[in-house]
């Protein structure tokens, strides 16, 4: 792979978020970035928050369907003006499932310009379908290099025949300073830790599962409090949940934490809980770990296996197994504090690989590779039918 002292990258996403940001001021350092938002008033995730760093940023206009984006002849004028004014030496697009993808793919395969995808899919996360995954095949064939979340997404690329010396990681990562600055001085007595979820409330997160473990986990004893952060539209069958199993006394609801407060949580936490029955990833699972907390993660999130050793600084548990999960919380609360302390340390030294530092490094070597492999086999007609 060719050294290259100066690249210049316009990178694709709906909307620019704090993780994002972190990343991006990062690579920055080593990458002439720009940030396009493709839609830059989504409320997907309600972040509150406006960047600006050291990279660029740029817009889409604004569609009148916020969580759609322009389509069409506005489409297509924004991506041209957009090369016209950057002139970038590589694009990077955030998956492959957005019209505006296809409509960068197309202009940049038009000026010759090197695509990259970042995907952090997994092959478990849903059924397959046969003729799904070989419109994906073909899409593929697009990009010259990928940036992905970890060992599974890079499994499914290579499952969809995209080639493994292609493939460059992380993605998905977090400021771990930030979070391990956010609870250095705090002081908890271990007895008052509690279990903590930070989550959305649709049904993948499998929330009222986490509750019926909690419910068994005090039938057996356990004292510890359940702190839930979050919202979405499962909210008050949870709050039935609690109820009906008369657990109002022993979990808070806290509601959805902004990026600042979130450490606040983590200073008193015994471990987090990821239950999720389908996650692409999990970055709550980063913070926690950079926060030098054990974690307690379904098998079905995809930094399970990367991020979790049995054990060592966590659990594992299948999340349809309602008793599994309370057996992994009496197990974590029974731990003495030398030992919590011993996998609180462990979380720290497994995700010190997995930092902005590690993320620009990726994200410079995949657009390295791109300048010296630029791909030829786009199928247009493909990307001009998906980009309606």
């Amino acid at each position: 792979m060719g050294v290259h002292e100066s690249i210049s990258v316009l990178f694709f996403l709906r909307r620019i978020g704090p993780y994002h940001h972190a990343r991006f001021q990062e690579a920055s350092r080593k990458i002439r970035l720009v940030a396009i938002e493709t839609r830059p008033l989504s409320q997907e995730y309600p972040w509150q928050f406006t960047a600006s760093g050291n990279y660029s940023i740029a817009q889409f206009p604004v569609s009148k369907e916020i969580e759609m984006g322009i389509r069409g002849k506005a489409l297509a004028e924004a991506v041209e003006m957009l090369f016209e004014k950057y002139k970038p030496d590589v694009v990077v697009t955030t998956g492959w499932a957005d019209p505006e993808y296809h409509a960068v793919v197309l202009e940049a395969a038009r000026r010759k310009v090197p695509r990259v995808v970042i995907s952090d899919s997994r092959y478990e996360s849903e059924p397959r379908k046969f003729h799904k995954e070989l419109v994906k095949r073909i899409i593929l064939k697009a990009y010259s290099s990928a940036l992905v979340a970890g060992t599974t997404s890079k499994a499914y690329l290579e499952r969809l025949k995209f080639s493994p010396r292609a493939i460059f990681k992380p993605w998905d990562v977090v400021d771990n300073s930030y979070f391990t600055e956010g609870v250095k001085h705090v002081g908890v007595e271990h007895e008052t830790r509690y279990f903590f979820c930070i989550s959305r409330f649709i049904p993948e997160k499998n929330i009222p599962r986490m509750i019926q473990a909690y419910h068994g986990y005090r039938s057996q004893g356990g004292t510890r409090k359940l702190v839930i952060a979050g919202g979405g539209t499962l909210e008050s069958q949870i709050r039935k949940e609690i109820q009906s199993l008369q657990l109002n006394d022993s979990i808070d609801l806290v509601g959805f934490l902004t990026y600042k407060e979130i450490p606040k949580y983590l200073a008193g936490a015994l471990c987090l809980i990821l239950p999720s029955v389908s996650d692409t990833w999990g970055l709550v699972v980063n913070e926690a770990m950079a926060s030098g907390l054990p974690v307690i993660v379904s098998q079905n999130c995809g930094c399970a296996v990367d991020l979790v050793r049995e054990k060592e600084n966590g659990c594992i548990f299948d999340p349809l197994d309602v008793e599994s999960l309370m057996h992994k919380m009496l197990y974590m609360s029974s731990l003495d504090e030398e030992t919590w302390k011993r996998m609180g340390d462990a979380s720290k030294s497994i995700i010190a690989h997995w930092d902005l530092g590690d993320f620009r490094d990726g994200l410079y070597d995949a657009c390295s590779y791109a300048l010296d492999n630029p791909s030829k086999n786009i199928v247009k007609p493909v990307h001009i039918l998906l980009k309606k």
